[in-house]
């Protein structure tokens, strides 16, 4: 079915504590969803095969009958989808595999922009099939990740793709692909690399779930780190790379547009890790955390966020009334780790005027309980609520201890004094300063 009242631009919403208005909500946002009993009785949702194929005349007799300009317009969009010209190209059916590559390249190169992981991988396959005495370059991926998997780890084929071809040529990018007899002699390098890179963010650094990561290529710096020092780190060396880890994915040293060259940059400076810091602070200006960062710092899968996570965790932190550790893998669907409003989005939203409405989902404003916890407290406000749990529990989620700052008339202050305790306490369990100092040494 077809939502005429889809906004024109889809945003990024975070999803609703309440399960039932979370589905109802998101849905709303989508341009296209599966049929259900549901939508039909909705009056801006449509049937996309009637949409389609009826007549204009009978849909302004039935669904647009009631409806306003726009939504006949954004029919009148969609029927257009019919009058597209829609190209077949035929390759004979004995065409080597290397020319359909190359074909097909030419011929995507005007559509829809793929992944250079994508087409990467069609190149390696081509250098590396599989024969009937070894498996090819697919098989080889596919087996890696799912051992991974089963391990408990999700790691995107473009990441192997892109660390194999790191391990082969020493360079980042995926445009000049190594030959079949180097992926095959670089196999087992690039795959000890990446699981020693993984036992390190997991095991050292305390990300226990790569989903933690804001992208996961520091994977491939950690792993080209390693390889260069035969895996073995001084003490020294491992504090500045947890370090790095760690601001490399609250900065999004990875996560925008230019990452390739940002990742051959850093992986030229392997030999010395506190170069990779450097360049870590010449891209971002500083490495230690002000209230500022955060003052923008929105949503559920925010860098920052993810970060405070960790801290909470490893300083001990707890769920609010049933004081079990917050943990991101927990099994119970009771205890499963929400990311809570602390000011409910329900109060705020009547409450802000339209401009500051982004200061809702500000991650000052989250913080980590259970599942069950979060559907106790449902829409009441922190002045309610604040004083039913104890102190020192509050004290560990950086919750400010002024009660009237728990008050919804003083949300700007609550924010601005919780960006202050979060910041602080990211810079003194990281000792932030400390390794800025030690660049200069």
């Amino acid at each position: 079915m077809f939502n005429m009242n889809h906004p024109c631009e889809i945003g990024n919403e975070d999803e609703d504590e309440n399960e039932n208005s979370e589905t109802e909500d998101s849905l709303e946002k989508e341009a296209f969803a599966v049929k259900t009993r549901k939508l039909l009785k909705k009056t801006n949702w449509i049937s996309v095969s009637r949409a389609l194929n009826a007549k204009w005349s009978e849909l302004d007799e039935d669904e647009l009958k009631n409806a306003p300009g726009l939504y006949k317009d954004r029919v009148d969009e969609l029927r257009k989808i019919s009058d597209y010209r829609y190209r077949t190209i035929v390759i004979p059916h004995d065409t080597p595999y290397a020319e359909v590559v190359k074909i097909f390249v030419r011929v995507n190169s005007q559509g829809t922009t793929l992944k250079g992981a994508d087409l990467a991988l069609a190149k390696i396959t081509a250098k590396w099939p599989s024969t009937a005495d070894e498996d090819g370059a697919v098989p080889k991926f596919k087996k890696y990740i799912g051992k991974l998997k089963r391990k408990g780890h999700e790691v995107d084929i473009s990441i192997a793709i892109r660390n194999l071809v790191v391990s082969a040529t020493n360079q980042a990018s995926l445009d000049v692909l190594p030959n079949r007899l180097a992926m095959q002699k670089n196999w087992e390098k690039a795959e000890k690399g990446m699981n020693t890179a993984i036992d390190f963010v997991t095991g050292y650094v305390g990300l226990e779930n790569l989903g933690l990561l804001s992208s996961p290529a520091c994977l491939i710096t950690i792993a080209k780190c390693f390889q260069v020092r035969n895996y073995k780190l001084s003490q020294e060396d491992k504090e500045r790379l947890k370090l790095w880890a760690i601001l490399a994915n609250l900065k999004g040293r990875y996560a925008l547009g230019a990452s390739v060259s940002r990742l051959s940059t850093d992986l030229g400076y392997a030999e010395d890790i506190k170069q990779i810091i450097q360049a870590l602070k010449t891209y971002v200006g500083r490495l230690e955390v002000e209230p500022s960062d955060l003052s923008e710092r929105t949503g559920k899968n925010n860098s920052y966020l993810k970060m405070l996570y960790v801290i909470l965790k490893e300083e001990g932190a707890k769920d609010w009334f049933e004081e079990i550790s917050v943990s991101w893998t927990c099994m119970s669907r009771n205890n499963k780790l929400e990311a809570h409003h602390i000011f409910p989005r329900a109060q705020l939203s009547s409450h802000l005027d339209r401009g500051r409405s982004k200061a809702i989902n500000n991650i000052a404003n989250l913080a980590f309980i259970t599942s069950e916890t979060n559907r106790r407290l449902r829409d009441r406000l922190p002045e309610d609520y604040l004083p039913e749990i104890k102190p020192q529990l509050l004290e560990k989620h950086l919750i400010p201890s002024n009660p009237d700052l728990w008050k919804i008339d003083n949300y700007s202050d609550f924010l601005k004094e919780r960006q202050r305790l979060i910041a602080e306490k990211m810079n003194s369990y990281w000792k932030i300063k400390e390794m800025e100092a030690s660049l200069k040494e």
